[in-house]
């Protein structure tokens, strides 16, 4: 409806062919997530996609200046995530032509990216939809709304592997060593001997549509599924080591520093932490006394509970205080325990030798 400019007290009504139900709004905010933004901290640069006009944009946070506009994609750019080693950067983008591309980064230009696409990597048969980089282990992590999770090298560009999603924890993934493009819907029946038949092979290699994927600083690369609610890891190499129902949908994930432990949250309005080559809650070990979920509440100083969906975490330096950005607008800081502090000092003394 239109009103007028001057009634402070009118309130916007639906406009014939639109439709904001709830439902819809919900899935648009369910789309909305860390996976569009990225921050090189040191220049304050932001990077974000799904523009209307297939761009990726750079803006400078503290003047809310726009920088860049760069359009490379056919289609909308679904995702993007920065890679970062001592002075070297890169930005991986991923988009809805079934593409992912490697661009260098340069924070302190005029023009940051360089236009010109260090790799182009192909092979989805979908829509990609999340994607993950570690210049150290050398390697992008890509998956799309068919369900395939590819695996390709950071600095070259050459396919490793495709991650086999349906594989048990005995099972190793479907693995090609001659670099060359990955199989397709077409041809994986031809690539791969197998008893089942075709349309069984279809369910089991293109089903659920993978949500998030991530890369371990130990080596594991862990996927997550909304539509079965599945956490999974696997080795660098493609095996696949443990699966978990986690039993709510999860829209935040963040590795330990050491890359040991992964904190999920979601509309179960926990944050849990995991051990990543098992998934197991991670009370035990070097974290026992520590917590492994946590709600939020603290009965000293009466704080309550999360009362809505996690949709981001952040972790400051040394693990001291973890950041929950929740659905309703709060956000909470939390603090560890100072006895798992003092513990996990203590430690780090007697691996430098002081004790």
């Amino acid at each position: 409806g239109v009103h007028g400019a001057g009634d402070d007290n009118a309130v916007p009504t639906e406009s014939p062919g639109h439709d904001l139900n709830h439902a819809y709004l919900s899935e648009w905010v369910d789309d909305l997530g860390p996976n569009l933004f990225a921050v090189h901290t040191e220049s304050k640069l932001l990077f974000s996609c799904k523009h209307w006009d297939n761009s990726f944009k750079v803006t400078q946070i503290e003047t809310g200046q726009l920088v860049q506009s760069v359009s490379l994609h056919r289609d909308l750019i679904s995702c993007l995530c920065l890679a970062t080693e001592r002075r070297r950067c890169w930005l991986v983008t991923a988009s809805s032509d079934c593409t992912v591309m490697v661009l260098e980064v340069h924070p302190w230009a005029d023009q940051p990216v360089n236009k010109n696409p260090l790799h182009t990597l192909t092979g989805h048969d979908g829509a990609v939809t999340c994607l993950a980089a570690s210049p150290s282990l050398d390697l992008v992590v890509s998956a799309s709304e068919a369900g395939d999770v590819l695996v390709h090298t950071l600095f070259h560009g050459a396919y490793v592997r495709t991650l086999d999603m349906h594989q048990s924890s005995a099972e190793f993934a479907v693995q090609h060593t001659d670099y060359q493009t990955p199989p397709s819907r077409d041809n994986l029946h031809r690539s791969r001997s197998t008893s089942l038949e075709s349309d069984e092979l279809e369910l089991v290699h293109y089903g659920r549509m993978i949500h998030w994927v991530g890369i371990s600083a130990q080596g594991y690369i862990l996927t997550y599924s909304r539509d079965d609610r599945c956490l999974s890891s696997f080795t660098i190499n493609g095996k696949l080591v443990a699966r978990r129902d986690t039993h709510e949908r999860l829209y935040c994930f963040l590795f330990s520093e050491d890359g040991n432990v992964i904190l999920t949250g979601g509309d179960g309005r926990q944050v849990v932490w995991r051990w990543v080559h098992d998934l197991r809650p991670s009370d035990t070990g070097a974290r026992a006394g520590f917590a492994a979920v946590v709600d939020g509440s603290c009965d000293t100083h009466k704080v309550r509970a999360f009362q809505a969906t996690i949709r981001c975490m952040a972790m400051s330096p040394q693990e001291r205080h973890l950041m929950v950005g929740l659905d309703n607008g709060e956000l909470y800081i939390l603090a560890p325990d100072s006895n798992y502090l003092r513990k996990r000092l203590q430690k780090q003394l007697e691996y430098l030798g002081f004790y």
